[in-house]
């Protein structure tokens, strides 16, 4: 038999047997074995570092940066201080506002827009604004005297009809409905660039000429102001920027004189010899140039009067007479390049002619549109 003590030795056995698997159970063993994590997976849990895992910080919003999301990210601004980014004109790539050649980027009130220049329009600036047009790709003041305009050919327009060689074969009047033709052989060529940067009609063949398929009585009263604008070439006198004639009878044109002046001359009836005729010089160097002719019958000027331009000036190169013909009443056929002397050579842009005279504000008129469209 087994002695008391021995009795006792095993029931404390058994009860630190007991105490070891409660123990094991709640996971405290003393062999060092990993710990049962409250899932039933073995493994040692995860260290806990500052306070836990590090997390990626939110982003701003856009157009924002910072820290604290405060400042403007890189072509955002606030220019109004309300606190919120937009785009301003120092963004790039596709976030960039292209305002074009015509216009410039402003941000100064806090959302960005194109300032056009003078006569354009449009989000971009690619329109033009009301009472301008486009000419040879620039926006242009519409002419703003319009009445008594008798007669109005632009090269620059899209009056002018050519064939496949660029001869111009039409070119129609901007006013009036009058068309001047160009017969086979004897016509004029359109160049896209030939008078200042702009399109022009070059007459560079002898008997070029556009001549009018019916007749006008324009030219044929006691008053007439006339503009063209063009360039001559070469040295010789006596060719005809444009005439007014009845056949082979001439009243009215306008030519080469000297080496470079301009001649206007008025006959009455067609078909005479003399006449008034009055002579000026211009510039030499001008790369366009911008002549007015003034007949006045009226008893307050009775003369006529040749002008060219220089800077815009009709003063600076000037000359008048009196009057000594009558006017030359009746209708006649207009000549573009002819006259009764030499076929004209050169660029030939435009062809104002009004039916009376214009005062002075319209004269002012009339030449600040055609430098903007031809000089400036």
């Amino acid at each position: 038999m087994e002695t008391t003590t021995t009795t006792r030795k095993r029931s404390l056995m058994m009860a630190l047997m007991a105490l070891g698997w409660v123990a094991t159970a709640c996971g405290d063993t003393s062999d060092g074995d990993p710990m049962v994590t409250p899932s039933g997976d073995s493994g040692p849990p995860a260290p806990i570092v500052d306070g836990g895992p590090e997390l990626e910080p939110e982003p701003c919003p856009t157009g924002m940066a910072g820290t604290a999301c405060t400042d403007c990210a890189p072509g955002f601004q606030d220019d109004d201080g309300d606190g919120f980014c937009a785009l301003g004109c120092d963004a790039t790539g596709g976030e960039a506002l292209e305002c074009g050649s015509a216009g410039t980027c402003d941000d100064s009130t806090g959302s960005r827009e194109c300032l056009c220049d003078e006569g354009y329009a449009g989000s971009t600036c690619g329109e033009c604004a009301a009472e301008y047009s486009l000419v040879a790709g620039s926006c242009v003041a519409d002419l703003s005297v319009v009445e008594g305009l008798a007669l109005w050919f632009d090269a620059s327009s899209t009056s002018l009809t050519v064939n496949d060689s660029d001869e111009v074969t039409a070119m129609s009047s901007l006013a009036a409905g009058f068309t001047m033709v160009g017969a086979s052989g004897d016509r004029p060529t359109f160049v896209a660039d030939g008078l200042g940067g702009r399109p022009a009609v070059i007459f560079d063949a002898e008997d070029e000429r556009l001549y009018s398929t019916g007749s006008t009585d324009a030219l044929a009263g006691e008053d007439y102001t006339v503009f063209w604008v063009g360039k001559r070439q070469g040295l010789v006198t006596g060719q005809a920027l444009y005439s007014y004639r009845s056949g082979d009878d001439y009243g009215v044109f306008l030519e080469t004189s000297g080496v470079s002046g301009f001649r206007s001359v008025h006959r009455s009836p067609v078909g005479t010899t003399g006449g008034d005729q009055t002579s000026t010089l211009a510039p030499s160097g001008q790369p366009v140039q911008i002549i007015r002719v003034v007949r006045s019958g009226s008893a307050v000027f009775n003369l006529l009067q040749a002008s060219v331009a220089e800077g815009g000036d009709l003063d600076a190169h000037s000359d008048s007479v009196e009057l000594t013909t009558d006017a030359t009443g009746g209708t006649h056929a207009l000549v573009i390049g002819a006259g009764p002397n030499q076929s004209f050579r050169g660029a030939f842009g435009e062809l104002l002619v009004y039916d009376r005279l214009l005062d002075g504000s319209e004269t002012d008129a009339v030449m600040a549109y055609l430098n903007e469209k031809w000089v400036d």
